[in-house]
Order: C-alpha cells, then structure tokens, then sequence
C-alpha cells in the first residue's frame, strides 16, 4: 500500500517519506474531554470536506494498538509538527473547489482554542502533530 502513497508521501514528508508509517492525530489525547473532542470533530470535518473518501485519523495511542494487533512492536516513534499548505493540501488530492471553500468557514469560525491549536492561518493553512513509527513484526 505504500507503493501507491509514495507520490504524495515525498510531497508531504520530503526526507521523512522512505520511513513513513503513519500521520496521526495530533493531540495526543491530553487536556480535558471536550477540548480533545472539539479538536478532533473539527479535524475529522475538515478533512472528510477535503477528501470524501477520507475515513479517519489516529490518535498516537490507537495506532500503536492498531499496529500490535496487526503483529508489529513499536521500536521507535518520532513526533512533530507538520504545516499543511492549504492551497497544496486540497489541489493534490483534487479537492473540488466548493468542498475546498467549504473548510474555509469552518476555520475562520473556529474557537480560539481551535484555531490556535492547529496554527489556522488566513490564507488557510494549518499545522498537525504528525508520528512517524519505526515497526519490527514480533
């Protein structure tokens, strides 16, 4: 499956596309329960506008259990911030132009806890918590 991510995996992670698991949600989980709950509806509704075919993203603590039931220990995990380009981020995954301009209210009307958390810009863009995990199957 990585065979068909290269492509966009070298665009997004430059260096980091050969060692490339996983992005992941971002906001690891900590903070109180509606934070955490505000930070991931707003994620998940903007990227399902981005990509409809888009199912979910990951919270560090699910991919790690995702990956051991899949056979795989954790031998190394690398975490940071990742800057999505807005313009970039919708044209290269073919986001129609009314989806793409849909997301745009939804991050202008953000909360300040929102917005500051994931850096929104004006022209749109965004930063995420991004993993990387180094895997060995057990």
């Amino acid at each position: 499956m990585l065979q068909d991510h290269e492509p966009l995996t070298a665009a997004q992670f430059g260096a980091h596309a050969q060692a490339y698991v996983a992005s992941v949600v971002h906001f690891g989980g900590a903070g109180p329960r509606s934070v955490v709950r505000a930070l991931d509806t707003h994620l998940q509704a903007v990227e399902l506008l981005r990509d409809v075919s888009h199912a979910r993203d990951h919270k560090v603590g699910q991919w790690r259990e995702k990956l051991g039931q899949a056979g795989f220990a954790v031998e190394q995990e690398t975490f940071w911030r990742l800057r999505m380009y807005f313009a970039a981020w919708t044209q290269r995954i073919g986001t129609p132009a009314p989806l793409a301009e849909a997301i745009r209210p939804l991050q202008e009307k953000a909360d300040d806890e929102t917005r500051a958390f994931f850096a929104i810009e004006s022209d749109g863009s965004f930063q995420l918590d991004a993993a990387m995990f180094l895997v060995a199957a057990v």
